[in-house]
This record gives C-alpha cells, structure tokens and sequence, in this order.
C-alpha cells in the first residue's frame, strides 16, 4: 500500500481516499477504481473508518461530472452506491470552477481547452449551484472542494482573485448541498502511509481538537471534559 489522505469529516471520522500519485500540481489516482476504493474502506472500517472520498481526476472530461473508463462508471452515483454497500459514507472531490460547457458571457477558456465558469456572475453561479446540486443527490454523504487549477489569465479575466474565487466555489457548493444532510468540505493535502498506528495517532489528534474546540464553545463542561 502507498499513501492515502485523511482529513476532519462528518461526526469527525478519518477519511480514506485510496491511493495518490503526485502529477505536477495535481494527482493521479494510481489503479484506482470504486472496487478497489471499497476494498481499502472495508479494511479501513477496522481502524474506525466510515467514510471514503473518491478523489480528483475521477471524470472522464474535465467538468463533465461523469466517471472516466477504466476506473470509473459514466454514472459516479454507481460508484457512491458501491460504498455505501461496503458500510460507509460515500464522498467526491470536485472543483466548482471547472464546466463542461456555457454561456460565453460567464465563462471563459484556458489554453488546454477547459472552460471556467465566473462564480461571481450571477447566471454562473446558478449553473454551478445546479451542477453540485445534482452531484450531491447522487447518494454522497459529504463534498470535499478541490483547490482549484483555474489558470491566472483566466482569474483576471473574470476580474478575480484566486482567494475570492476559492470563496464564492466553496459558498455555492454549500448552497448547493441546500437542506440535504451533506457536508461540504475543504480539501486538506495531508497525508499519511496506511500503518495502524499513524491512523490511530490521527484520530487521536483529531478527537483532541475537536474536544478543544467544544470547551472553547461552550457546549461541554470542563468537569465532563476531564
């Protein structure tokens, strides 16, 4: 086994994600496909894990939000179904920025043919808010936001920074996941090599924090808490 994410999730799990190989600025899922996804999710289920994120690159086209052969099925809801009947708590990468198509009047193209949809336009921001919405209604339990690839030349013609860009994607993925009991989280490049220890080392840090940051809000006593 190589390396697999973990990140702070619903009910404050450590998440597994499979397999990463670094690419430049971004990763390729190195034999990566939903039964092997699951696979490594029912093993994890034993260190605790209850929920497993289908990581980025999982389209087939960039923006399409449809699998890409031979990892993955055209309808990612099979792949969400498929995790679900291991025992755990599907979840998918995406990055909002990035369409499969639009209105030129709120999006734009980088030179490598990926269109970019304006999130601070208000017809654009609609399409995403569609666009995640019927992501989510395909059986995910949580939404990590990918940190976008969206090219400078295409940031300035939008007349955006890449902070506030980063802002207004992880706002309407949030207004996307509407009443639906979904987390929408941001993506989180820590890793750790898939050894027993390191895990529970995690999750211990993670319930520490967490502990931390109930004192600190007030909804447990200090007593309870020791």
């Amino acid at each position: 086994m190589g390396q697999a994410s973990f990140k702070s999730a619903p009910d404050h799990a450590i998440v597994i994600i499979g397999l990463k190989t670094p690419v430049g600025r971004r990763s390729l899922c190195a034999a990566l496909s939903p039964k092997a996804l699951r696979s490594e999710a029912e093993s994890g289920k034993a260190f605790g894990i209850t929920h497993a994120l289908i990581p980025g690159n999982w389209e087939g086209r960039p923006g399409s939000l449809e699998g890409g052969a031979p990892n993955y099925p055209r309808n990612i809801g099979d792949a969400a179904r498929s995790l679900k009947d291991a025992g755990v708590t599907p979840g998918i990468t995406v990055d909002p920025l990035l369409c499969g198509g639009g209105s030129d009047t709120w999006i734009a193209k980088s030179v490598d043919g990926c269109s970019w949809v304006n999130p601070a336009d208000a017809s654009g921001r609609e399409y995403t808010r569609k666009r995640i919405r019927k992501l989510v209604e395909q059986g995910f339990g949580f939404v990590v936001i990918e940190e976008s690839q969206i090219p400078d030349e295409v940031l300035l013609t939008f007349n955006l920074s890449r902070a506030q860009a980063a802002s207004l994607a992880f706002d309407i993925a949030r207004e996307a996941a509407g009443s639906n009991p979904v987390s929408v989280l941001p993506e989180t490049s820590a890793q750790l090599n898939c050894v027993r220890d390191e895990w529970l080392a995690a999750a211990s840090a993670v319930s520490r924090t967490v502990m931390a940051l109930s004192l600190s809000n007030g909804r447990i006593s200090g007593k309870a808490a020791v």
